[in-house]
This record gives structure tokens, sequence and C-alpha cells, in this order.
């Protein structure tokens, strides 16, 4: 799941490519959980795999878009990124805590040889957007239910922002520099949040 990007700096534009994946290594051992159907369509990066049982509620591509991330926290420390923007939505088996879930994608993805860029973790996060991170206009949505809420209510609430963990960087692959950005958190439905933690991968 790739995204070509261009970085605007004021004189010249250079090209990058902004991907959205996920990975994961489960750590320990939990009783099989059946989690609903993905969305259709959906699916993982073509080499590197979601947290293991993790649900993916809803998938947004976009051909062409632009997309700002976090990179400090002050309002104005972004990155500015044009490109083929995607968005995976997954939520992890229940038992599993969002700070276990947000270490395993950034061990995945440090290990690959990804560089941190930004990082953070409620209440600890300043002025970032994160908010907006997570947002989707028109994702394609799993027709499952979890904990009898569907993945269109679960994505119009997607985080709750006190318990939030952030890690932005970039990952050279084959010649190309990827941008990965990673948002975990307790779901924004009580009920949920309880049981289950909600990454959105960008």
């Amino acid at each position: 799941i790739g995204i070509v990007a261009r970085r605007q700096p004021r004189e010249t534009a250079v090209r990058h490519t902004l991907a959205a994946f996920a990975l994961g290594l489960c750590c320990g051992l939990v009783p099989a959980q059946t989690m609903p159907a993905d969305a259709p369509g959906a699916k993982d990066h073509a080499t590197l795999t979601r947290y293991a049982g993790s649900w993916l509620a809803a998938q947004e591509d976009k051909a062409f878009d632009a997309a700002s991330i976090p990179s400090g926290a002050k309002a104005d420390q972004v990155t500015a990124l044009e490109g083929r923007v995607t968005r995976l939505y997954y939520v992890a088996p229940a038992g599993r805590s969002v700070l276990e879930v947000q270490r395993n994608y950034e061990q995945a993805l440090e290990k690959a040889g990804a560089t941190r860029r930004d990082a953070c973790a409620a209440p600890a996060c300043g002025e970032r957007a994160l908010r907006a991170v997570a947002g989707a206009d028109k994702p394609r949505l799993s027709t499952g239910t979890l904990e009898g809420w569907d993945a269109k209510t679960l994505v119009d609430q997607w985080l709750d922002l006190a318990s939030v963990r952030w890690w932005y960087g970039t990952l050279n692959a084959a010649g190309t520099t990827l941008h990965v950005a990673v948002l975990s958190a307790k779901p924004g439905i009580g009920a949920v949040a309880d049981k289950h933690a909600a990454t959105v991968v960008l």
C-alpha cells in the first residue's frame, strides 16, 4: 500500500513515497478470539503484517491527496506530503493494551530500519493534530460488528485522545523513502475501550 508523495519546501519540491502499512509481532499467548470479517477489499501491506489477530475494520485509499503529518509538539511542526494516501483502521484482540500494541508496531518498524521522526504519548502530545490524522472521508467499512457496534460508528469515534500514543518515521526501501505514522489509543466508545486497542496506520 504505497503513497507516492511530494514534500513542499519553499523553492523546490522533493518527491517522496508515503507508505501506509501495519506491522506487528504478537507477544505472548492468549486464547484465540473470533474477530469480525475485514472490510471488503481491504488488505495489509504486501510485505508487513498487522498486529496478530487484529480486525481491519476500515480502509481508506485516495489516489492522490495531501497529508500533513505532525512532526513536533507545536501545531506548525508538520511534514507536508502529497500523493496516494492510505489509512488502515485496526482493532486489536481483547485484552491487549494500547502500550503493547503500539510498542509492537514501533519495534517492528525500527527493527526494519525505520528512523523515528516524532513520537509522543498522552498527555504530553502538545498541539499535534492527531485527531485529523485518524480522520477519514469515505473509507471502505467492514459489515461486521464488535461488542454490538458497527464499523462506521467505531471509525467515527475511533480514538480516545486521553490514551493516545503516536509514532512517525521514515523507512528506506528499494531506494524509496517511505513515510509511516502509527497512532494507537483506546477506542472512543466506552464499551469497546474497556477491552480493545484501536490503531490507525497512515
